[in-house]
């Protein structure tokens, strides 16, 4: 039903309801709105809209998820970005909530939450639209189902969610377009990506996956290096012969897969059940503050620099000193069982284990 005189498709009633019937154990489908409701009211107005039950009876009441828009992202991100210019900004942790990123990944994060629950404990079956369905169904994905927390798992994720499915990676991020600054570019996968990061910070051992293939993706996106990410869709990567004409991004992937495992991952066959307080959220420095200064500039003010032949001569000094000291001074015995004994990386260690995590 759309627009003020509530015009039906008999097409889309259809579609719904044979949907409806394909899962005859899991209730009324539930309709997950993303958007905001007075979002939803005030494309009504323009002539768009959404299902109701009174029209479509095999369905429960819209439930909106209050998700941003392209708009509302894309002015959130251009704060963060210009606040990552300013590390040493006195008002930083402020100024950073006031960017709204954090919130929207934590909605995002929510939400996906909210439609695994559905899925697992009610069978449900639910239907969503545009833009946040990849990140939503993606997300929702990773916490029901093992397997695409692999390596391999999160490539065909993304292959099927996100490539195939008809993600307008060429419109939102303005590759090719004479106008780059048009008003439907938005940072649609960077979200997704952050969402990613937040669970693998709380399920670090349920990840086969590491940070490094989430920034290596990004890279990927904006240079344009591969041709996974070009286009809108498949129809145009093939007009455009991308498959033959470019080398694909998981190529790369299988022949480096050492980079992007995570050392402590251990199958987890669980449905993950994430934190989205606001508190558990994290900011991602390891991506988002890559290329800023190392150290503060006020301690780059007081550090007193060694001009570089000065520094030479006072290594070199010290490692002859610290050599000699160890050839005239003998050996201390061991005398304990810890002193006898290897010593153990730290990074062999396991790190501890989250909620849901099996060991």
């Amino acid at each position: 039903m759309v627009g003020l005189t509530g015009a039906r498709s008999a097409a889309d009633e259809s579609l719904l309801e044979a949907i409806f019937r394909a899962n005859p154990h899991g209730g009324k489908l539930q309709v997950l709105d993303a958007r905001p409701k007075v979002n939803a009211v005030a494309n009504t107005a323009a002539g768009a809209g959404y299902e109701t039950p009174k029209q479509y009876p095999f369905i429960t009441p819209p439930q909106f998820l209050g998700l941003p828009n392209i708009h509302t992202a894309r002015d959130a991100y251009k704060k963060l970005r210009t606040l990552c210019q300013r590390p040493d900004d006195p008002k930083w942790a402020v100024n950073l909530e006031a960017t709204g990123w954090l919130e929207w990944v934590r909605l995002l994060l929510q939400s996906s939450a909210y439609m695994t629950e559905l899925i697992d404990k009610q069978s449900a079956s639910i239907l969503d639209g545009w833009d946040r369905t990849s990140q939503l169904v993606s997300l929702s994905m990773m916490l029901l189902n093992e397997n695409y927390r692999t390596l391999r798992g999160f490539m065909a994720l993304l292959d099927k969610e996100w490539i195939n499915f008809g993600h307008k990676f060429g419109e939102r991020t303005g590759h090719g377009h004479p106008n780059y600054a048009h008003d439907q570019r938005g940072p649609i996968f960077l979200q997704f990506i952050d969402a990613c990061i937040q669970l693998l910070q709380q399920f670090p051992a349920s990840f086969q996956f590491n940070s490094n293939l989430l920034i290596f993706l990004l890279d990927a996106l904006y240079s344009c290096q591969f041709g996974n990410f070009l286009c809108d869709n498949e129809k145009e990567r093939e007009e455009a012969s991308v498959q033959q004409e470019t080398t694909s991004i998981w190529t790369y992937v299988m022949l480096n897969q050492s980079e992007f495992t995570n050392v402590f991952y251990r199958p987890n066959p669980h449905v993950l059940v994430p934190n989205c307080s606001r508190a558990r959220m994290i900011f991602w420095a390891e991506y988002y503050l890559r290329w800023s200064p190392a150290r503060p500039q006020y301690l780059v003010e007081q550090q007193h620099y060694v001009p570089a032949g000065e520094a030479y001569q006072l290594f070199a000094s010290e490692d002859c000193s610290a050599s000699s000291q160890e050839t005239t001074e003998p050996r201390r015995p061991a005398t304990t069982a810890e002193d006898a004994a290897p010593l153990t990386s730290a990074t062999s260690a396991q790190p501890p284990l989250h909620q849901n995590e099996t060991p």
